[in-house]
């Protein structure tokens, strides 16, 4: 039988809380598809102790995937050290309009809106949260080493091009700026053009950030595989998770692509900011990632019973309060997973 290791991080305390929700959807999805197990150690998510990094980083390290499911403001920094001491360089968010959830361009077909954003991350930068420090070097690093911008660029863009390539369109679109405009953003143009050369079979086109707002509310079948410098990403994917749905429903994973380090998932913070704020956590990103990570692993059919489950759970939410309840969306999408018509 196989054996996945997962680090789980988050409220350990709180048997209903996002963190409990996530781990139950993951058991059962383990349990129905079977042929596999999992060994999970937990982390809280308080109380974090930037003195304990050393140790905690060989925890992260040992693991084969790193499940976050914050409940917490405290959530944040531990995923500011993730990033910055497992060295991930590029951000993976899915984002897709769907008739079981609603959103200004629900009523487009989900072909026309199935977008992957595949994101840069900066030196020193945490995904969803801060900018470049400059303790880290950011932006103003060297350009040489495995850590530099343009190092970083490359393997981000090198990921956005195969994705492309392993979906059916095979298109890429790459936002880009001229030089005298932010100089980041032309290096990175630089690098998506030399990257193509080992891509011919993608269809590539450049558009500024302006640009790209515009097609994604009015042609959003013109998008497919969206790549993003460290600069944008965060308010690419924050844009596209408005158009596509409620807050709080997409996922996002972070890794770096050599997979020297397990790779994180989690909910797209900047989709949940709005009920974030509120003290109110969507849970439905947090089990969309558990199905990204399932399929990292390999056990594509429990990736398929979560993402099933969660379709069926959704289409049947009528109120806005019910995409908050984290204890009943929990029950319903396990009692879904469990069900034999799933």
């Amino acid at each position: 039988m196989r054996i996945h290791r997962l680090l789980a991080i988050g409220d350990i305390r709180d048997p209903n809380g996002l963190l409990a929700a996530t781990l139950d959807v993951l058991a059962a999805a383990a349990a129905r598809a079977g042929g596999f197990s999992l060994a999970i150690d937990q982390m809280s998510e308080d109380g974090f102790d930037p003195a304990a990094r050393r140790d905690d980083a060989t925890t992260w390290a040992n693991a084969g995937a790193i499940l976050m499911a914050p409940d917490s403001a405290g959530g944040r920094l531990a995923r500011r050290h993730l990033v910055e001491d497992l060295g991930f360089t590029v951000t993976v968010r899915p984002i897709r309009a769907s008739k079981h959830w609603p959103g200004p361009l629900s009523m487009a077909s989900p072909s026309h809106l199935d977008w992957l954003i595949v994101g840069a991350i900066a030196a020193g930068r945490r995904p969803g949260q801060d900018e470049p420090g400059p303790a880290s070097g950011g932006l103003l690093a060297s350009d040489d080493g495995p850590a530099s911008p343009r190092a970083r660029s490359e393997a981000a863009l090198r990921h956005a091009y195969q994705m492309a390539r392993s979906r059916l369109r095979k298109r890429l679109t790459v936002i880009t700026a001229p030089s005298w405009a932010d100089p980041a953003l032309a290096m990175w143009g630089v690098v998506a053009s030399k990257v193509a050369e080992g891509y011919p079979d993608v269809v590539v086109d450049h558009v500024t950030l302006q640009t790209l707002s515009l097609r994604m509310s009015h042609h959003p079948e013109t998008l497919d595989v969206i790549a993003t410098s460290g600069l944008d990403t965060d308010v690419v994917s924050a844009w596209a998770a408005a158009l596509a749905g409620p807050p709080g429903v997409f996922p996002s994973a972070s890794f770096n692509p050599a997979r020297h380090s397990p790779a994180l998932f989690e909910p797209l913070q900047s989709s949940a900011l709005a009920i974030e704020d509120e003290g109110v956590l969507q849970p439905i990103g947090a089990f969309w990632a558990v199905a990204m990570m399932l399929k990292d692993f390999g056990e594509e059919r429990a990736a398929a019973l979560v993402m099933e489950a969660i379709e069926t759970v959704c289409g049947a939410l009528a109120l806005e309060t019910e995409w908050r309840d984290t204890v009943a969306l929990r029950d319903a999408v396990v009692a879904a997973i469990r069900s034999p018509t799933v």
